[in-house]
Formats: C-alpha cells, structure tokens, sequence
C-alpha cells in the first residue's frame, strides 16, 4: 500500500489535459486519502494521477484502491428555503 499517496484529477485529452483543480494530499505517514469531487459532467473521460509523496525523494511505491461513491447531497433544515433535491439526507436538530 503506497505511503503518503496524493491525487489529482484532469480532463482532456493526451496532447491538452486540463487541471481541474481538484488534488489531496494524505497526513504525513497516511495511506489513505479522500477527496472530493463535484461537477463533473457524465460520459466525460477524466484521469487520475496518484503518486507518493516523500520528504527525503524515495519512492514508496505499492498498490491501492479507487473507491467512487456518489454525492448524497445533505439539506439542513433553515439552510435554504427550498430545494430541488430528489434525494439526499434530511437534519433536523430540533430548533
């Protein structure tokens, strides 16, 4: 399992891959990471680099795993007059 993993993620292709922004780094001594994405568009292609981070510049190579949930949009109630919402998950703190 890779130490210190990062990720970033791009869309394009091979000659004009554009930045999106959106990149992680794990805790020093981590090997897990999450990061969050929202807007991306459906049948688009997007790429991910991982790769490790080490101060001292020496590979810590190993496997992981990509796990890709979908956003379950969280409503609190008094946050927003109304929403168009089909699904997600309802708070209510009782004030």
């Amino acid at each position: 399992m890779i130490t210190n993993p990062q990720i970033a993620i791009f869309r394009g292709d091979c000659g004009g891959l554009a930045f999106l922004g959106d990149c992680s780094s794990a805790s020093q001594g981590d090997n897990q990471l999450r990061l969050d994405i929202l807007g991306l568009t459906p049948n688009t292609t997007y790429y991910l680099v991982v790769n490790d981070y080490s101060v001292s510049a020496t590979p810590n190579s190993g496997d992981f795993t990509l796990c890709v949930e979908q956003y379950v949009l969280t409503v609190n109630i008094g946050d927003q007059p109304g929403s168009a919402s089909c699904f997600g998950t309802l708070y209510d703190t009782g004030g």
